[in-house]
């Protein structure tokens, strides 16, 4: 185990071969391997991950105040994640094949990612700002939708019929998931 002080920069690290700390508050994480761990019961308060790779983690943690910039996600299970964890930004960030599943996103923030086939099912994204993403075959179901803004992403597909999306901002060049499952088309 490394030993941590707050607000340190620690720099790659390979916690695949490391433990963890139990808590990390005001750290920045750079160039570390988390690949396919399951990070549990571990505190994080306002730290940031910069070009780390958590492809296939299982977070089973307690996440405040969280900053992912340039990070490979593919495949990450949020979905136990301790009940209490807010306040997530993800940018430039892979977060392919991401599972959300009832997770609390209230005013997350996702700017400029890769959401390929996320599941968002039962998951809370009122006030989120999801911008210039990429939602092919991403999954809402059960979601809450209310006042997420997801002007500038692109392939979206949400059923109104199983979410909650009132208020929710949308482009107008989008509007087509939004009816797709009805059968309408749009010329």
């Amino acid at each position: 185990m490394i030993k941590v002080t707050d607000s340190e920069t620690i720099r790659n690290i390979d916690f695949t071969q490391t433990d963890f700390a139990n808590s990390y508050y005001d750290c920045t994480f750079e160039g570390c391997e988390f690949n396919e761990l399951e990070i549990r019961d571990i505190h994080f308060e306002n730290c940031t991950f910069r070009s780390c790779n958590f492809s296939l983690t299982k977070f089973i943690c307690h996440l405040s105040n969280s900053r992912f910039i340039e990070c490979k996600m593919t495949g990450s299970s949020f979905e136990y994640i301790h009940r209490f964890s807010s306040q997530f930004e993800f940018t430039n960030s892979i977060l392919e094949y991401a599972n959300f599943t009832g997770t609390n996103l209230k005013m997350a923030k996702f700017n400029n990612c890769s959401l390929v086939e996320a599941d968002f099912s039962d998951t809370d994204l009122t006030n989120a700002i999801i911008g210039k993403c990429n939602l092919l075959r991403t999954y809402f179901n059960n979601t809450n939708l209310r006042k997420c803004n997801f002007s500038s992403s692109y392939n979206i597909t949400i059923n109104p019929n199983t979410n909650q999306i009132k208020g929710m901002i949308i482009d107008e060049t989008e509007l087509r998931g939004l009816v797709s499952q009805f059968g309408i088309v749009i010329a």
